[in-house]
């Protein structure tokens, strides 16, 4: 289980990711990360997004190679009027890993992932 704790660096400025110190509960809910899928951060992304599949070939020390699923789609950051896909998503060796070329932004990104998956399992 992952437990986001980002509250004692944040609480100086006044701001927990964005969120104010009156909804602190917000960001300890516990979600685990580990066991959520591509096809979860997928779902979570707004309709209106373009999503584009490519794969990446990931290759052995035999020279064989196993495809690994990456998508590309537009980034979800607020800050970011993206209309072309830029931010891809993909399984790593450990969890999902998500990075957007353009703007790069990978808090903005975390935090909408987490208030997506926040609603879905509260």
């Amino acid at each position: 289980m992952i437990i986001l704790k980002a509250y004692h660096s944040q609480k100086k400025r006044g701001l927990i990711n964005g969120v104010s110190p009156q909804n602190e509960w917000y960001m300890f809910t516990t979600i685990d990360y580990d066991s959520l899928t591509l096809k979860d951060y997928l779902d979570e992304l707004p309709s209106s997004n373009q999503t584009k599949y490519y794969p990446k070939k990931k290759y052995n020390e035999d020279g064989s190679y196993v495809e690994i699923p990456r998508y590309f789609t537009n980034c979800v950051s607020p800050a970011h009027n993206d209309r072309h896909p830029s931010m891809v998503l993909y399984e790593g060796d450990t969890r999902i890993v998500f990075h957007c070329y353009s703007c790069g932004n990978r808090e903005a990104i975390n935090n909408y992932f987490h208030q997506r998956f926040i609603k879905r399992f509260s």
